[in-house]
């Protein structure tokens, strides 16, 4: 074998092997990443679009669309024996309001409550509409509560089909 042989060969050898380790450490992670980075990048994906599609334990879909989510919840409210979803989200620029959401995958019922500009006061003989309280859900103790962050009195959470919101009953 002549030496200009042996010289392609090992360049070429060292070619397919440069090939070969760039698809491992780099294009598989892209196209093929492990479940942690799929799990951010869905994240990502979800923050991007507002959109958020939950999936209750028997495996029926509900999208939050058009808001930002900051918080998931898995209880049952009704005591039903099936668990509802409840989310903590906001929405608005400038002026940010907080609500409450839930659903109800057992009734396909959907329950917000939010109470952006419900306080009218008098500013100079007019009536002005100001923000209201600013709720979430918190789990204390396994157990679902909504919390008011204006003036941090925790509630116990009842569902109203009827007016699809939440009935909130000041814990003591």
């Amino acid at each position: 074998m002549t030496l200009r042989l042996k010289i392609l060969i090992g360049s070429l050898l060292f070619f397919i092997v440069s090939v070969l380790l760039l698809c491992i450490f780099i294009v598989l992670p892209i196209f093929f990443p492990n479940a942690e980075e799929r799990a951010k990048r869905k994240t990502a994906e979800n923050f991007s679009k507002y959109d958020y599609t939950v999936v209750s334990e028997c495996g029926k879909e509900y999208k939050f669309e058009h808001y930002i989510v900051s918080d998931f919840f898995y209880a049952d409210l009704n005591n039903d024996g099936y668990k509802e979803i409840y989310v903590n989200a906001s929405y608005g620029s400038g002026f940010v309001s907080f609500l409450i959401m839930g659903y109800d995958f057992k009734y396909e019922c959907y329950f917000e409550l939010h109470e952006r500009f419900t306080r009218e006061i008098e500013v100079e003989g007019e009536t002005v509409l100001i923000g209201g309280r600013n709720l979430e859900f918190r789990e204390v103790k396994g157990r679902l509560y909504v919390f008011d962050m204006n003036s941090e009195i925790y509630y116990t959470p009842e569902l109203d089909y009827e007016n699809n919101t939440f009935i909130l009953k000041e814990v003591s």
